[in-house]
């Protein structure tokens, strides 16, 4: 909804930091977290392989990347990890790779570059960050405006 509607500023919040790094990767550099893909195979063994590395100890730009393109070769574009905190879909068997390109991540960076990324739980980030006429998704699936009075 946020790269739809391209608001002149936001605050983009989630409780997910791997998350959170991708999208402060693409705000700074994206031209790096597209190179970083570049050598990214889509195999089963590299798949594996760079899931099984833990994400904190690679620089945020190679963590953003792996993050982009495990969520394009897992399976159905699923985020899920274990009790552990490791990401852990299978690999989705996709015939052709489908990273977003340099112009993609380009446009994500300009939409990102006015916006406050947190991490956060999101009552919290709500009850720091929200005031009256602010645009809010709904814990249900729809959306709604003027959700903070």
């Amino acid at each position: 909804m946020f790269f739809h509607l391209r608001p002149e500023s936001a605050v983009i919040a989630d409780s997910n930091l791997e998350l959170i790094n991708l999208y402060r990767a693409v705000a700074a550099d994206p031209s790096g977290v597209f190179d970083a893909t570049k050598s990214m195979a889509n195999t089963e063994e590299f798949f594996y392989e760079l899931r099984a590395i833990d994400w904190t100890i690679l620089e945020p730009v190679h963590a953003a990347a792996r993050t982009l393109f495990l969520n394009r070769t897992c399976f159905n574009g699923l985020y899920r990890v274990n009790r552990k905190g490791q990401f852990n879909v299978p690999f989705g068997r996709y015939a052709k790779l489908s990273i977003p390109d340099l112009e993609h991540l380009t446009s994500a960076s300009k939409a990102l570059k006015n916006s406050e990324i947190v991490e956060g739980d999101y009552l919290d980030v709500l009850n720091r960050y929200a005031g009256p006429g602010d645009f809010l998704p709904a814990r249900r699936n729809d959306f709604v405006t003027d959700a903070v009075d």
